[in-house]
């Protein structure tokens, strides 16, 4: 068994934050020790891998779902990923299908310490009830722009998300990349924050409060660049999910 080591001060302060806020931003040290350095680079180089979006934007993505049942995370079989047309109106209402998780990535401890830090965040801020089975959406995703040509997210534009909570961990990216702020907002019109994630495991935690959308990626030197992050979403489980192995057993 694994026990979550995140300071007590600094998970207070997280779930005050995302309790007045809506938001917060969340520094890579409360995820990221010396035991996990040699982890972060081959996490970082599976991004390399990754197979391109069908809807385009100039993005890479792969795609697993967990749950957890109590204390203990499996793996699931699934791999059709949906959204509403209320919360994505570019791609919402389309069943995607998206590479699946490498089994290295599946297995490493990189993944297993941030859903670990994440899901503890979430059970203290109330924000998901984990009295039933949580399902936990897993998505790489990679930036990648090209000369003369913009990398976007999907919706590209001010939205809510399906889920009632996202981490956005933020895990490399290349030196001549442009944009990839978050802003946030009350309003779809007016963006009133602004979050820049500069370090890997750097992570913004955002709920529905805010309408939030990501500048999109450009090029300030060379032909090619990336930004990559992972997306951990947080929501009840409506579904009877196929489980399969147990991945790890968290203690709170």
């Amino acid at each position: 068994m694994v026990t979550v080591t995140l300071g007590a001060d600094v998970l207070a302060n997280v779930v005050l934050g995302v309790h007045e806020e809506g938001y917060h931003r969340i520094s890579s040290a409360a995820y990221l020790d010396a035991t996990l350095l040699s982890e972060l680079k081959h996490f970082q180089e599976s991004y390399f891998r990754l197979l391109p979006d069908s809807e385009g934007g100039n993005r890479f993505r792969s795609y697993g779902r967990l749950v957890m049942i109590g204390s203990e995370c499996f793996e699931t079989s699934t791999k059709e990923y949906v959204q509403k047309v209320d919360y994505n109106y570019a791609d919402g209402g389309k069943v995607r299908i998206f590479s699946p998780l490498e089994r290295r990535v599946v297995r490493s401890a990189i993944l297993r310490r941030l859903v670990e830090v994440d899901a503890d965040i979430v059970r203290k801020s109330g924000i998901v009830s984990f009295d039933g089975p949580v399902r936990i959406g897993v998505h790489q995703v990679r930036y990648q722009p090209v000369a003369g040509e913009i990398s976007c997210s999907s919706p590209p534009g001010p939205h809510r998300d399906d889920e009632p909570v996202v981490f956005v961990h933020h895990i490399n990216e290349s030196n001549n990349v442009t944009g990839g702020e978050n802003t946030l907002g009350k309003s779809v019109h007016y963006p009133e924050f602004v979050v820049k994630l500069d370090h890997p495991l750097d992570t913004l935690c955002l709920t529905q409060k805010h309408f939030h959308a990501v500048v999109p990626h450009g090029l300030r030197s060379g032909t090619i660049g990336y930004r990559d992050i992972l997306l951990v979403t947080f929501q009840g489980e409506t579904e009877s999910p196929e489980v399969h192995k147990r991945l790890f057993v968290v203690r709170h």
